[in-house]
């Protein structure tokens, strides 16, 4: 329901600033809700909009980023996520949100070391770990990606999948030397 009064909102209201903090508010509240800038087309730009008026606004910086990721174009989204983490030097998502937008550019190895620079904010995210081991596989970087299986199972010791890549890694290391 509160999706549905939003996107009539989004097309209706006059106040596109009021929009942006309603949508902003909510964002933090339900964090589904972000996808319903990239849903919407005239989101992209009302935020554009409120930036204008307040640059420095952070909650409407990244609904603008996420947008731009989401209708895939990176290197705008990529501009933004940097400006969000300049804005909030200790935001894990503005540097997930790099991380992800260099992954998408083929820019594997920036990628990696934004997302370990989130790891240093947030070093328990095993998402973020995971996606760094995915990334360093991709590049047949085997010992690296190892080594974070290990620390995922120092955090998760019961986790059966990560045991079971960590021996595939380590068996390609050991082909691959």
């Amino acid at each position: 329901m509160v999706r549905i009064a939003a996107e009539v909102c989004l097309e209706t209201c006059s106040s596109f600033v009021l929009v942006i903090d309603l949508l902003s508010r909510m964002r933090t509240k339900d964090e589904d809700f972000y996808v319903l800038p990239v849903k919407t087309g005239s989101a992209r730009a009302s935020f554009t909009k409120a930036l204008a008026i307040n640059p420095n606004y952070a909650p409407t910086l990244q609904n603008l980023a996420d947008s731009l990721y989401g209708g895939g174009d990176y290197a705008a989204a990529l501009a933004r996520f940097r400006q969000l983490a300049r804005l909030q030097p200790g935001s894990a998502v503005a540097r997930v949100g790099i991380a992800n937008t260099l992954a998408q550019l083929d820019r594997t190895e920036e990628a990696v070391a934004a997302y370990r620079d989130t790891l240093r904010i947030e070093p328990d995210n095993i998402a973020v770990r995971n996606r760094v081991v995915e990334l360093l596989i991709r590049q047949r970087v085997y010992g690296e990606a190892a080594a974070e299986l290990r620390e995922i199972l120092k955090r998760q010791p019961r986790n059966k999948p990560t045991r079971t890549l960590l021996a595939e890694a380590e068996k390609m290391l050991q082909q691959n030397q």
